[in-house]
């Protein structure tokens, strides 16, 4: 008799030691199964994001780098520098992630002529503000715009830089100078394009 009771109860401790999974029907097991798959694609998806953010961290560095890849050498920015009249079409300076000034207005009206000679003039209604401009860097690490402008205004004086160009075409050029680290929560950045005058 005590045999029995004790076969009893370790088979009673046995079964109620099995787990909720062991109780599933089959199509709630198959639930389970795709919900921990999803569970791994979005962790992947997570994992996918964090490397998004790394890729657009290297952004700035890789972008220089590319130059040759993307086709833009020193004999081809200079062939369209020259052969254009421009507009400054943004100059915005960035304060972290969110915040930015905005410069654009400031050069509103004036065109600026790339001379062949290394001279840069730019002129809006009566004033004339001349300056220097030459390349520098090369396709593999990245080409620079150097400008320097005789000015004492604030304005101008925010171009006095080496710009590294990150776009190119035969109407627009992107120059971005600093950088972004999403991760650190800190954007440094400079934007400036130029546009040609229609």
């Amino acid at each position: 008799m005590k045999q029995l009771l004790l076969s009893l109860l370790l088979m009673f401790a046995l079964t109620s030691c099995q787990t909720e999974e062991e109780f599933e029907t089959p199509e709630q097991q198959a639930e389970t199964t795709d919900s921990v798959a999803e569970d791994t694609e979005n962790k992947d998806d997570e994992t996918n994001d964090d490397d998004d953010d790394d890729e657009k961290n290297n952004q700035n560095s890789q972008s220089n780098q590319n130059n040759e890849e993307s086709g833009i050498t020193k004999t081809l920015l200079t062939s369209i520098i020259i052969k254009n009249s421009w507009n400054l079409k943004n100059l915005t300076e960035k304060k972290g992630l969110t915040d930015y000034i905005n410069r654009t207005a400031k050069f509103s009206g004036f065109t600026f002529v790339f001379k062949d000679s290394g001279k840069v003039i730019a002129e809006a209604d009566n004033t004339v503000i001349d300056g220097s401009w030459t390349i520098t860097g090369d396709e593999k690490q990245g080409l620079l715009l150097m400008l320097d402008f005789n000015s004492n205004t604030s304005e101008f004086l925010s171009l006095n830089n080496s710009w590294p160009i990150v776009s190119l075409s035969d109407r627009r050029m992107g120059f971005v100078l600093g950088e972004l680290d999403i991760t650190a929560n800190k954007d440094n950045r400079v934007l400036l394009s130029f546009g040609i005058v229609n």
